[in-house]
């Protein structure tokens, strides 16, 4: 797998197996936004203690899952932000084994404060490391197979995932609750739009008629480039759309 993919494929297999019941969840939150040094965390998850009372929802805590495709994404530079009382990085098992070393010597900590802005006398945020493993009746024996023997992402097999190195501290969270949960539903918000526009695009009868590629260019017949280039905007898209509709008759 590409790095593009094997990203692809944590991000799905994390939601799909810790996220998906009914868990309230936003990626790609953004904090600090406007300013200089925004920081972007790639899944935030809120779990109150309840939802009937208001003490119950204000008395919750927060998980932040940063996803690594291999150890180069790890030291990019982009992500690794944890800012929650619970924090995970989403990684292979391959990559873990590669990261073992730099969690026992410290180095992986200082890249995470350098990150975070967090000084050299500070305390790197506690953290945790959840990989993918084959389903099994006996997940932490599978594991442990795993470890010794990873099996291939590509492999057509069932997937769960499985927290292989526990956060054995809570983090004392130092953003407020009200300041995060706005931040999840602002990008909650924003990837909405664009997950509702895709959705528009693969369920229109008619989309196939688009002279639009998804890269913004106008094709011919032939997918050749034509004399008529130009980059297209959502409102572009949407006065096509309802002019085709119009011509079809499409409800």
């Amino acid at each position: 797998m590409t790095r593009k993919e094997t990203t692809k494929f944590l991000r799905y297999l994390l939601i799909q197996d810790r996220l998906s019941d009914r868990k309230y969840y936003a990626e790609e939150v953004t904090l600090d936004y406007g300013t200089n040094h925004p920081k972007r965390v790639d899944i935030m998850q809120y779990s109150p203690a309840g939802t009937t009372y208001a003490s119950d929802i204000e008395h919750g805590y927060f998980t932040c899952y940063e996803i690594k495709s291999c150890i180069q994404d790890v030291y990019s530079g982009n992500g690794l932000n944890f800012y929650g009382e619970k924090n995970y990085i989403v990684t292979t098992m391959e990559t873990y084994k590669k990261l073992l070393e730099d969690m026992r010597n410290g180095k992986l900590d200082e890249h995470i404060k350098d990150v975070m802005g967090i000084s050299k006398e500070g305390t790197c945020p506690y953290f945790g490391v959840i990989v993918p493993v084959p389903d099994s009746c006996n997940l932490r024996e599978k594991t442990i197979e795993e470890f010794e023997n990873p099996t291939p992402l590509d492999a057509d097999i069932r997937w769960t995932t499985s927290i292989i190195y526990p956060q054995s501290i809570t983090w004392h969270r130092t953003r407020g609750t009200t300041e995060l949960l706005f931040c999840m539903l602002r990008s909650k918000h924003a990837n909405q739009g664009k997950e509702d526009m895709e959705k528009t695009c693969r369920t229109c009868k008619w989309f196939e008629d688009l002279p639009f590629t998804n890269t913004g260019i106008c094709t011919n017949e032939n997918n050749n480039k034509s004399d008529s280039i130009y980059e297209f905007s959502e409102k572009d898209i949407c006065d096509y759309w309802k002019e085709k509709k119009n011509e079809k008759n499409i409800t």
